[in-house]
Protein backbone atom coordinates (compact mmCIF):
# COMPACT_ATOMS: atom_id res chain seq x y z
CA UNK A 1 0.00 0.00 0.00
CA UNK A 2 1.40 3.26 -0.96
CA UNK A 3 1.82 6.15 1.34
CA UNK A 4 1.48 9.55 1.61
CA UNK A 5 2.58 11.74 4.85
CA UNK A 6 1.12 15.26 3.48
CA UNK A 7 2.20 18.42 6.49
CA UNK A 8 -1.01 20.21 5.40
CA UNK A 9 -4.15 19.00 3.00
CA UNK A 10 -7.71 20.51 2.73
CA UNK A 11 -8.78 16.86 3.21
CA UNK A 12 -6.90 13.51 3.11
CA UNK A 13 -10.67 11.96 1.92
CA UNK A 14 -10.38 14.15 -1.28
CA UNK A 15 -7.30 13.38 -1.57
CA UNK A 16 -7.91 9.55 -1.80
CA UNK A 17 -10.74 10.32 -4.02
CA UNK A 18 -8.51 12.48 -6.35
CA UNK A 19 -6.17 9.37 -6.31
CA UNK A 20 -8.38 7.07 -7.26
CA UNK A 21 -9.41 8.75 -10.68
CA UNK A 22 -6.13 8.11 -11.98
CA UNK A 23 -4.24 4.96 -9.74
CA UNK A 24 -5.75 1.62 -9.16
CA UNK A 25 -3.40 0.52 -6.45
CA UNK A 26 -4.42 1.05 -2.53
CA UNK A 27 -2.96 3.68 -1.08
CA UNK A 28 -2.99 5.86 2.18
CA UNK A 29 -3.22 9.83 2.71
CA UNK A 30 -2.19 11.11 6.48
CA UNK A 31 -1.81 14.75 7.12
CA UNK A 32 -0.42 16.91 9.95
CA UNK A 33 -3.19 19.31 9.08
CA UNK A 34 -6.74 19.53 7.55
CA UNK A 35 -8.00 22.77 6.92
CA UNK A 36 -11.28 21.31 5.33
CA UNK A 37 -11.52 17.72 6.95
CA UNK A 38 -14.88 16.93 7.11
CA UNK A 39 -17.23 13.97 8.68
CA UNK A 40 -20.95 12.49 8.36
CA UNK A 41 -22.98 14.71 6.22
CA UNK A 42 -20.12 17.20 5.46
CA UNK A 43 -19.90 18.63 8.70
CA UNK A 44 -16.66 20.00 9.71
CA UNK A 45 -14.07 18.30 11.29
CA UNK A 46 -11.69 19.99 13.44
CA UNK A 47 -8.24 19.05 12.25
CA UNK A 48 -5.37 21.80 13.92
CA UNK A 49 -1.48 20.90 13.33
CA UNK A 50 0.58 18.17 15.18
CA UNK A 51 -2.34 17.15 17.59
CA UNK A 52 -4.33 14.54 15.80
CA UNK A 53 -4.20 11.67 13.63
CA UNK A 54 -6.06 12.26 10.20
CA UNK A 55 -5.79 9.93 7.13
CA UNK A 56 -7.59 8.34 4.65
CA UNK A 57 -7.57 4.67 3.15
CA UNK A 58 -8.05 4.54 -0.93
CA UNK A 59 -9.19 1.15 -1.85
CA UNK A 60 -10.09 0.60 -5.79
CA UNK A 61 -12.34 -2.05 -6.85
CA UNK A 62 -13.69 -3.24 -3.49
CA UNK A 63 -15.42 -5.91 -3.17
CA UNK A 64 -18.91 -4.27 -1.37
CA UNK A 65 -21.36 -6.45 -0.25
CA UNK A 66 -24.50 -4.70 -0.53
CA UNK A 67 -26.50 -6.91 2.08
CA UNK A 68 -23.89 -6.60 4.58
CA UNK A 69 -22.46 -3.13 3.96
CA UNK A 70 -23.59 -2.05 7.51
CA UNK A 71 -21.45 -4.19 9.21
CA UNK A 72 -18.18 -2.35 7.65
CA UNK A 73 -17.81 0.71 10.02
CA UNK A 74 -18.58 -0.87 13.27
CA UNK A 75 -15.72 -3.29 12.21
CA UNK A 76 -13.57 -0.15 11.56
CA UNK A 77 -14.65 1.14 14.73
CA UNK A 78 -13.83 -1.93 16.52
CA UNK A 79 -10.26 -2.64 15.13
CA UNK A 80 -9.64 1.73 16.02
CA UNK A 81 -9.89 1.09 19.37
CA UNK A 82 -8.33 -2.23 19.68
CA UNK A 83 -5.68 -0.38 18.91
CA UNK A 84 -6.20 2.72 20.93
CA UNK A 85 -6.67 0.22 23.64
CA UNK A 86 -3.40 -1.37 23.51
CA UNK A 87 -1.88 1.73 23.31
CA UNK A 88 -3.55 3.41 26.38
CA UNK A 89 -4.87 0.65 28.76
CA UNK A 90 -6.11 2.62 30.79
CA UNK A 91 -8.78 4.11 29.72
CA UNK A 92 -12.07 3.63 28.90
CA UNK A 93 -12.87 4.26 25.06
CA UNK A 94 -16.69 3.28 23.54
CA UNK A 95 -18.07 3.12 20.29
CA UNK A 96 -21.20 5.42 19.62
CA UNK A 97 -23.33 3.72 16.84
CA UNK A 98 -22.17 3.99 14.29
CA UNK A 99 -19.00 5.87 13.80
CA UNK A 100 -17.84 7.85 16.34
CA UNK A 101 -15.48 6.85 18.96
CA UNK A 102 -15.87 8.74 22.74
CA UNK A 103 -14.14 8.82 25.78
CA UNK A 104 -14.99 10.12 28.92
CA UNK A 105 -18.21 11.58 27.60
CA UNK A 106 -17.03 13.31 24.34
CA UNK A 107 -15.94 12.38 21.17
CA UNK A 108 -12.69 11.62 20.35
CA UNK A 109 -12.78 10.34 17.05
CA UNK A 110 -15.07 10.06 13.57
CA UNK A 111 -15.28 7.11 10.85
CA UNK A 112 -16.45 8.24 7.13
CA UNK A 113 -16.83 5.36 4.92
CA UNK A 114 -18.05 6.34 1.24
CA UNK A 115 -18.52 4.62 -1.73
CA UNK A 116 -17.40 6.19 -4.91
CA UNK A 117 -18.29 4.13 -7.99
CA UNK A 118 -16.81 0.46 -7.28
CA UNK A 119 -14.04 1.92 -5.10
CA UNK A 120 -13.63 2.84 -1.06
CA UNK A 121 -12.58 5.36 0.64
CA UNK A 122 -12.11 5.58 4.46
CA UNK A 123 -11.38 8.39 6.91
CA UNK A 124 -10.25 8.37 9.92
CA UNK A 125 -9.76 11.50 12.37
CA UNK A 126 -8.92 11.17 16.11
CA UNK A 127 -7.96 13.99 18.67
CA UNK A 128 -5.02 12.93 20.19
CA UNK A 129 -3.57 15.33 22.07
CA UNK A 130 -5.83 18.19 20.85
CA UNK A 131 -6.43 20.61 23.82
CA UNK A 132 -7.63 23.73 22.41
CA UNK A 133 -11.28 23.44 20.79
CA UNK A 134 -13.49 26.12 18.91
CA UNK A 135 -16.44 27.49 21.41
CA UNK A 136 -18.85 25.17 19.78
CA UNK A 137 -17.18 21.85 20.33
CA UNK A 138 -15.27 22.26 23.75
CA UNK A 139 -18.78 20.54 25.28
CA UNK A 140 -18.52 17.61 22.98
CA UNK A 141 -15.16 16.87 21.81
CA UNK A 142 -12.32 15.78 23.76
CA UNK A 143 -8.73 14.04 23.29
CA UNK A 144 -6.88 11.09 24.53
CA UNK A 145 -4.23 12.47 25.99
CA UNK A 146 -1.68 15.18 27.06
CA UNK A 147 1.13 12.91 27.52
CA UNK A 148 3.98 12.55 24.78
CA UNK A 149 2.75 9.94 22.01
CA UNK A 150 4.81 8.67 18.65
CA UNK A 151 2.00 9.70 16.46
CA UNK A 152 3.39 8.52 13.59
CA UNK A 153 4.13 4.58 14.70
CA UNK A 154 0.49 4.92 15.99
CA UNK A 155 -0.93 6.09 12.76
CA UNK A 156 0.67 3.30 10.96
CA UNK A 157 -0.82 1.25 13.61
CA UNK A 158 -4.53 2.20 12.88
CA UNK A 159 -4.18 2.66 9.10
CA UNK A 160 -3.09 -0.95 8.48
CA UNK A 161 -5.47 -2.39 11.30
CA UNK A 162 -7.98 -0.38 9.43
CA UNK A 163 -7.32 -2.20 6.13
CA UNK A 164 -6.89 -5.27 8.19
CA UNK A 165 -10.88 -4.51 9.16
CA UNK A 166 -11.70 -4.36 5.38
CA UNK A 167 -10.66 -7.84 4.68
CA UNK A 168 -12.25 -9.38 7.76
CA UNK A 169 -15.43 -7.80 8.50
CA UNK A 170 -17.79 -10.53 7.11
CA UNK A 171 -16.58 -12.90 9.97
CA UNK A 172 -18.28 -11.13 12.75
CA UNK A 173 -15.40 -11.65 15.03
CA UNK A 174 -15.38 -8.37 16.13
CA UNK A 175 -19.47 -7.86 17.25
CA UNK A 176 -18.45 -9.17 20.39
CA UNK A 177 -16.07 -6.55 21.40
CA UNK A 178 -18.23 -3.98 19.68
CA UNK A 179 -21.12 -4.77 21.55
CA UNK A 180 -18.89 -4.71 24.88
CA UNK A 181 -17.61 -0.98 23.79
CA UNK A 182 -21.01 0.45 23.17
CA UNK A 183 -21.92 3.46 24.25
CA UNK A 184 -25.62 3.07 23.69
CA UNK A 185 -26.42 -0.82 24.95
CA UNK A 186 -29.60 -0.51 27.22
CA UNK A 187 -29.81 3.53 26.71
CA UNK A 188 -32.62 5.51 26.12
CA UNK A 189 -31.77 7.37 22.83
CA UNK A 190 -33.49 9.43 19.72
CA UNK A 191 -32.65 8.62 16.03
CA UNK A 192 -32.89 10.68 13.35
CA UNK A 193 -33.30 9.19 10.28
CA UNK A 194 -33.91 11.54 7.63
CA UNK A 195 -36.68 14.00 9.07
CA UNK A 196 -38.24 11.39 11.38
CA UNK A 197 -36.98 11.18 14.93
CA UNK A 198 -37.40 7.48 16.82
CA UNK A 199 -36.86 7.48 20.49
CA UNK A 200 -36.70 4.27 22.31
CA UNK A 201 -33.84 1.76 24.15
CA UNK A 202 -31.37 0.28 22.57
CA UNK A 203 -31.54 -3.38 23.19
CA UNK A 204 -29.41 -4.98 20.48
CA UNK A 205 -26.50 -4.81 17.96
CA UNK A 206 -27.32 -7.23 16.16
CA UNK A 207 -25.37 -9.59 13.08
CA UNK A 208 -26.10 -7.40 10.97
CA UNK A 209 -24.40 -4.59 12.42
CA UNK A 210 -27.70 -2.73 13.03
CA UNK A 211 -29.07 -0.71 16.18
CA UNK A 212 -32.35 -2.01 17.79
CA UNK A 213 -34.31 -0.01 19.12
CA UNK A 214 -37.64 -1.07 21.56
CA UNK A 215 -40.50 1.51 22.04
CA UNK A 216 -44.20 0.96 22.40
CA UNK A 217 -44.26 -0.55 19.11
CA UNK A 218 -41.70 -3.16 19.55
CA UNK A 219 -37.87 -3.75 18.52
CA UNK A 220 -37.19 -2.34 15.10
CA UNK A 221 -33.69 -2.35 13.52
CA UNK A 222 -31.66 0.34 12.14
CA UNK A 223 -28.78 0.38 9.38
CA UNK A 224 -28.31 4.35 9.33
CA UNK A 225 -29.40 7.43 10.48
CA UNK A 226 -27.59 9.41 13.40
CA UNK A 227 -28.01 8.60 17.08
CA UNK A 228 -28.99 12.56 18.76
CA UNK A 229 -29.56 12.27 21.76
CA UNK A 230 -28.64 9.69 24.52
CA UNK A 231 -30.32 9.55 27.62
CA UNK A 232 -27.73 8.00 30.47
Amino acid sequence: MQEFWLAETPSTQDCAKEYLQVHRENAVFIAEKQTAGYGKQGRSFYSPKDTGIYFSLALPDFNFLESKKSLLTPAIATAIVKVLAAEFPQLPFRIKWVNDLYLHGKKIAGILTEKVANDLVIGVGINLTTSHFPENLRSKAGSITQDQVNRDRLTKELFLAVKSATTHYLDLSFLELYRQKSLLLQQMVTLKLGRQKITGQVVAIDDQGKIGLKNNSGVHYYSSGEVVKVEF
